[in-house]
């Protein structure tokens, strides 16, 4: 995971979307989640160095952005479509999937759930997290 500025975080190396996390004056945000299980693990270790994660925002509702959720005990934000599109996913077709990512992610996968959106917007919404302010709009298409 690569630093960008003394308090963001950016992982681009790894297959999926591109996830990282901003450290605030009361805890971390995660933009996104690895794809991979045993990927979230890893950010779940790096994001415990650094404090408290408080809070993840999904961008967008492919699984890439938000299969690792569930390897992270924090609420997420997100458009109220992406919580539509997580919720009407056949889980054990995309476990199925994602566990042949490789050998050690089927275990991961054991009883997986998904950790769907449980703050959502429709049009945009502005978050609060310490000493930052997350602007969050729905652009379509």
């Amino acid at each position: 995971v690569q630093q960008i500025t003394s308090n963001v975080w950016v992982e681009t190396e790894t297959r999926g979307c591109n996830f990282g996390f901003v450290t605030t004056s009361d805890g971390i945000v995660m933009v996104d989640s690895p794809h991979k299980p045993t990927t979230a693990m890893w950010l779940k270790s790096e994001i415990a160095k650094r404090g408290l994660l408080r809070y993840i925002i999904n961008t967008e509702p492919h699984g890439d952005h938000w299969t690792g959720n569930a390897f992270f005990d924090a609420p997420v934000v997100a458009h109220e479509g992406v919580r539509a599109r997580i919720l009407n996913t056949d889980m054990a077709e995309h476990a199925s999937r994602v566990g042949t990512f490789g050998p050690d992610e089927p275990e991961l996968l054991e009883g997986y759930t998904a950790n769907a959106p449980v703050i959502t917007f429709r049009d945009s919404m502005t978050m609060h997290v310490g000493d930052h302010t997350f602007e969050m709009v729905h652009m379509p298409g």
